[in-house]
């Protein structure tokens, strides 16, 4: 009888054991660390950077030759590729603290993304010795979404759709905020300190930096004539 007893407790051990596994699998986001993030530089109007977990980072501008006060429009998101969900923890390793520098402080607030633009024609092994543009009005006010403490952002499959789970203050969600992680800036020239008035970028080459947190960087170029 007690060795029948032991069976069944063993067996009934089994079941439970398996079923935590399967459970395991089913709950946790697939969470794959694979390509390491690298810094990628092109000449042409469009590049991507693997980043951590098979995602990519992508930047895009409208041409990469302008006409003195024609517009630049800057396209900058993280896409997952893959056809499963990836889960990865926030991090704060940008390329460079000027990533977000000079450009509006709402454009990429709670996002794991940003850019800047540097005058002068940069590499990727002398991009941050660049000063960044100020290309927002600095005297207006701004007044922008609450800011998220992130714990880790999750990207569906095969998109740019990102559910941001964190806490605001001392009010924490678990089902996160989603959003389309992707962003067009549209740029008219720079202002320089003091002044109010938006100026035409002076002729040359000009530099644009697209990074995201976890160390991925895209570096485009543009020359104005």
């Amino acid at each position: 009888m007690q060795r029948r007893s032991r069976v069944l407790l063993a067996a009934a051990f089994v079941l439970v054991l398996t079923a935590l596994i399967a459970a395991f699998f089913l709950v946790v986001p697939a969470h794959v660390e694979s390509t390491p993030p690298k810094i990628v530089v092109s000449y042409g109007t469009e590049a991507h950077a693997n980043s951590i977990s098979d995602l990519q980072l992508y930047l895009a501008i409208n041409s990469s030759r302008l006409q003195s006060g024609q517009a630049l429009a800057i396209t900058l998101f993280e896409e997952n590729p893959t056809g499963s969900l990836v889960n990865v923890s926030s991090a704060s390793d940008y390329v460079t603290r000027d990533l977000g520098i000079g450009i509006s402080p709402c454009t990429f607030v709670n996002e794991p993304i940003s850019f800047a633009v540097f005058s002068g024609n940069f590499g990727a092994g002398n991009f941050t010795q660049g000063l960044p543009l100020q290309l927002d009005n600095p005297s207006l006010i701004y007044s922008c979404p609450p800011t998220w403490t992130v714990r880790y952002w999750e990207f569906q499959s095969e998109g740019n759709t990102t559910v941001l789970d964190g806490c605001q203050t001392i009010h924490c969600f678990s089902q996160g905020l989603i959003f389309d992680n992707a962003q067009v800036v549209v740029v008219q020239g720079t202002y320089t300190k003091g002044q109010s008035t938006v100026e035409d970028f002076s002729p040359g080459v000009y530099t644009i930096v697209g990074g995201d947190e976890w160390g991925a960087a895209v570096l485009l170029h543009f020359t104005i004539s």
